[in-house]
């Protein structure tokens, strides 16, 4: 699997969790859950987030909540 470049507004997977970048730097990235706005986790390392919007997507496409939309 291809590793793809996290920056702003990528979903990645963190701490076995998605979230959402809110704000990316060089070495560290801000998180926010994928619909939310206020940042809840600061300064994350980059190495330790793993792109990962299309498991993301997948998982989301069979909830309960877009089954309703």
């Amino acid at each position: 699997m291809e590793n793809k470049e996290i920056k702003k507004g990528s979903i990645v997977k963190w701490n076995g969790g998605y979230y959402r970048v809110k704000a990316c730097f060089t070495n560290t990235v801000n998180l926010t859950s994928p619909f939310g706005s206020k940042t809840t986790d600061k300064g994350i390392a980059k190495s330790e987030c793993v792109e990962a919007h299309e498991e993301w997507y997948s998982k989301w496409q069979q909830s309960e909540t877009y089954r309703c939309m």
